[in-house]
């Protein structure tokens, strides 16, 4: 096989488990119309959707015996690679409250939003498996006889990685007031806001990886390694940010950042 393009590999396999969804944004709000001798209450609850899991990939076999040559640039003799699927995001939550004039006794507003939690990502395949689920070797695996030559910038001779999926953010949450319109505010205004980001997805697990070579290989380019084999853990998701504000004469505001997702582990 030869290939004279650049990003032209000669054999490309690959397994790729589908990343999660993404989680529904939620946006609500409240209006106080103000007037009247009474109590005035307005109250918001704004949930985002969690994130979806990824998928889990399968497993890569690659034996090639005939001679490969490539010259385009990125352009790798054999890529073989199982890529575990990332974490949905999590969906994005906002609550708002609106003030629109007038006078009252007493008012109050709470707000409350919470960010989606993110998705968590899957593993690549940890070992091939035969029909009766026994292990017969690595989940990625190459084996190659034949003559490899390449010529291009960053084109290895044979890349074999396994790499867990990242995992996904976490929804951004959001609490807020707005006085519309310039009315005053009645003797007592009470305003609560709680805005909450939910933690972030943790990533999937390398899995391992084996290469067997018995021909020549020759790179002709910068950065091209002659064999580059990998296990690689995902990295976790960011957990989603919080932002808080409120408004009247007693007011409590709090908001609370969602914890990072833990990375995923390399195949010993």
């Amino acid at each position: 096989v030869q290939t004279d393009g650049d990003m032209s590999a000669a054999i490309l396999a690959q397994s790729i488990g589908g990343g999660g969804g993404n989680g529904g944004s939620t946006n609500g709000a409240t209006a106080d119309l103000g007037g009247g001798q009474g109590v005035n209450v307005a109250a918001n609850v704004t949930v985002g959707g969690g994130g979806g899991t990824g998928n889990i990939s399968g497993a890569v076999d690659v034996i090639n015996t005939g001679n490969l040559t490539t010259k385009g640039d990125f352009s790798s003799a054999i890529v073989a690679q199982s890529l575990g699927g990332g974490g949905g995001m999590g969906g994005s939550s906002n609550a708002k409250a609106f003030h629109l004039g007038g006078t009252s006794e007493t008012s109050v507003t709470v707000n409350v939003g919470i960010g989606g939690s993110g998705g968590s990502g899957n593993d690549a395949a940890l070992f091939r498996l035969d029909d009766g689920n026994n292990v017969i070797g690595a989940g990625v695996h190459v084996d190659n006889s034949g003559a490899i030559r390449t010529q291009g910038f960053n084109s290895i001779g044979i890349l074999a990685m396994s790499v867990g999926g990242g995992g996904g953010g976490g929804g951004a949450a959001s609490t807020d007031e707005e006085i519309v319109g310039g009315g005053s505010e009645g003797e007592t205004s009470v305003g609560i806001g709680a805005a909450i980001g939910l933690a972030a997805g943790g990533a999937g697990n390398g899995g391992t990886v084996s290469v067997t070579n018995r021909s020549l290989i020759v790179t002709d380019g910068a950065d091209s390694y002659g064999i580059s084999a990998n296990s690689i853990g995902g990295g976790g998701g960011v957990g989603g940010s919080a932002t808080s504000g409120v408004l009247g004469k007693y007011a409590i505001g709090g908001a609370l950042g969602g914890a990072g997702g833990g990375g995923g582990s390399a195949f010993q």
